[in-house]
C-alpha cells in the first residue's frame, strides 16, 4: 500500500470514464477546472466561486501559504515537509 495502490483494482466506472475519454488525452485540461467546479458547486448549492481546485494537496497548501503568510511571519511545519 506504500504505493497508494488499491488491492481492489479501478472501479468499472473509472475505467469507462478512461475508455470513454481517451481521444481526449492529447489535450491539456483547463487549469481552473471549470466543469468540475461547477458539477461541485451544483451538487452542494454553493457558488463555483467558493472552489478552489489544485493538483494534489501540496498545491492547495501552497496557495494557502502564499495567501495567509506574509514577509516577517513566522510558519510551524512538521519535519519532513
Amino acid at each position: 500500500m506504500a504505493s497508494n495502490e488499491n488491492p481492489l483494482g479501478p472501479s468499472p466506472k473509472a475505467i469507462q470514464a478512461i475508455k470513454d475519454e481517451a481521444e481526449n488525452v492529447f489535450l491539456y485540461p483547463e487549469s481552473t477546472s471549470p466543469a468540475l467546479r461547477e458539477a461541485i458547486a451544483d451538487k452542494f448549492n454553493i457558488s463555483s466561486d467558493q472552489i478552489m481546485m489544485g493538483n494534489g494537496g501540496e498545491e492547495i497548501l501552497k496557495f494557502i501559504a502564499q495567501t495567509f503568510i506574509n514577509e516577517g511571519d513566522e510558519a510551524v511545519m512538521g519535519k519532513p515537509s
